[in-house]
């Protein structure tokens, strides 16, 4: 179960640093978003 937990915290560091690159917010990403229900 490490190798997983340290994925995602990997994974969400990099879209913080690419959030705050292009100059989003959370809601932005929230709009395109698409849902698969």
């Amino acid at each position: 179960m490490f190798f997983e937990d340290t994925t995602m915290v990997f994974a969400d560091g990099i879209v913080a640093e690419l959030m705050a690159i292009l100059n989003e917010d959370e809601e932005d990403l929230k709009k395109r978003h698409t849902k698969l229900e």
